[in-house]
């Protein structure tokens, strides 16, 4: 899968763990409770990946880790690290997928590194979605369209959905935080040291109430 189908997915499949709404994502209740797919287009060629939670009930972080991720790729597939199959819905057959022959594997906690990406990329990916998310209910509390906001983070409005599809490599952290500051929202960096038992440091975003 292209770098970036496979951002634009991991963006919005990381939005899902975050209790937000992607776009391009739908329920497959054929299968039970829990089960979702998000697709994406790249360059003629459509992708797709499902998502599948544990068990019906609120997500809270301490679930987070316990995500499963389904490959639409019987080769990708094959590679779990905790292969067992799908009981929800099993034997139903989906886009000439049969659900019950899929395996699938659970989530490290962070779904760039699960999809491919190495450590240092899944970081910077995960700090930028955390800022696309928090651009995201910023413009959503004050009300405001795309155009509006476009205006205000001194864009336009086809560059700001092509972020918020999670099309990651076209912006940088830095422009990210600048369009937070035009919307009206402190965007504070601090650095500390590691514990000595990580071997290297890493970047994390919160979002303050």
């Amino acid at each position: 899968m292209p770098r970036e189908a496979k951002g634009s997915l991991g963006s919005r499949l990381y939005e899902l763990q975050q209790r937000k709404t992607p776009l391009d994502f739908k329920p497959l209740s054929q299968f039970g409770w829990g089960v979702y797919e998000l697709r994406e287009s790249f360059e003629g060629n459509a992708y797709r990946m499902m998502y599948v939670e544990p068990e019906e009930g609120a997500l809270c972080a301490a679930r987070l880790q316990e995500k499963i991720q389904v490959r639409d790729r019987p080769a990708e597939a094959g590679r779990g690290v905790d292969r067992r199959t799908l009981t929800a819905g099993a034997g139903v057959r989906y886009g000439g997928l049969n659900m019950a022959k899929i395996s699938f594997e659970k989530s490290s906690g962070n779904v760039f590194a699960d999809i491919g990406f190495t450590p240092a990329e899944a970081a910077e990916l995960t700090a930028k979605s955390s800022l696309i998310i928090a651009i995201k209910d910023t413009i959503e509390q004050r009300k405001l369209t795309q155009q509006e906001a476009a205006r205000l983070c001194g864009t336009d409005q086809p560059t700001l959905s092509k972020v918020f599809r999670g099309r990651l490599d076209s912006v940088t952290i830095d422009r990210l935080a600048g369009w937070l500051n035009a919307l009206g929202r402190d965007v504070e960096i601090i650095v500390k040291s590691r514990p000595r038992m990580r071997g290297r440091g890493r970047l994390r975003v919160f979002e303050a109430a």
